[in-house]
């Protein structure tokens, strides 16, 4: 095998080991701050509160963490301030996109990897590999940008970070 096998090998266990330890890390990160959320005070749900899978869920269809109802985009990749059902604000403060952003890069780089390291593996010329693996990493971070933003939301909604609302009295008045 040749260098450039075995260095694609290498990045392949790299990345399944990497990726296996950032579930890890995701899956204790949203239950320590799911754990001592406020929003889980009682357990027994008689409240209306919604359970852990409700919000993976609202999540994923990319809906008001709070209410489940209001979507949080406008467009692809416009967020809306603040949901249009219950009012709640996305973003406070301009600082709230790098969480977002970094998952994104993230994301970019190990698809680009993965995709280079199997190309090598494959046979593949190396203007080929380039393409290929360029092509991986723009198609990932497009494609996964709103749900980074939607699970980025979730965490900072289970963790009490979106407490403040708008004031949807005032804006239908303006509309």
């Amino acid at each position: 095998m040749s260098v450039n096998g075995q260095t694609a090998l290498a990045i392949l266990a790299a990345f399944g080991v990497i990726g296996l330890l950032a579930l890890m890390g995701a899956y204790l990160v949203i239950g320590m701050a799911w754990d001592q959320s406020p929003l889980r005070a009682n357990t027994a749900r008689s409240d209306g509160r919604p359970t852990g899978w409700t919000l993976v869920g609202r999540a994923l269809a990319l809906r008001c963490p709070r209410c489940g109802i209001g979507t949080i985009f406008d467009s692809r990749f416009r967020m809306r301030t603040h949901c249009r059902q219950c009012g709640v604000v996305f973003w406070k403060s301009e600082g709230e996109w790098l969480g977002p952003a970094v998952i994104d890069y993230s994301v970019a780089t190990a698809s680009g990897l993965v995709t280079w390291a199997a190309l090598v593996l494959a046979g593949f010329s190396p203007i080929a590999q380039f393409i290929c693996a360029s092509s991986a990493a723009l198609i990932m971070a497009a494609a996964l940008s709103r749900w980074s933003r939607s699970f980025w939301t979730l965490l900072l909604y289970i963790s009490g970070d979106l407490t403040q609302t708008h004031d949807l009295a005032k804006n239908e008045s303006a509309e």
